[in-house]
């Protein structure tokens, strides 16, 4: 398992996708189960399974990432 807090914080875009590619190479190829503590929701749905939003240490939200990707109920960053 690979724990990520904010990894995307202050990062280029350019930077911010290489992340993404390689994220998903690990998880596709290895079965590495990566967990994403990010504030920018929208940022990280593409690229997870399982998406749960915390608001006050409770589940808010949760699902598919690209199933949200559409929800208006998931805040802009």
């Amino acid at each position: 398992m690979l724990l990520l807090d904010e990894p995307f914080l202050g990062l280029a875009p350019i930077v911010i996708d290489n992340m993404f590619r390689t994220n998903k190479c690990l998880n596709r190829k290895l079965g590495l189960i990566i967990l994403v503590f990010e504030q920018n929701a929208t940022l990280v749905l593409d690229m997870c399974d399982c998406f749960y939003m915390l608001e006050t240490d409770q589940i808010c939200m949760e699902g598919r990432g690209k199933d949200l990707l559409l929800d208006e109920c998931v805040p802009e960053s």
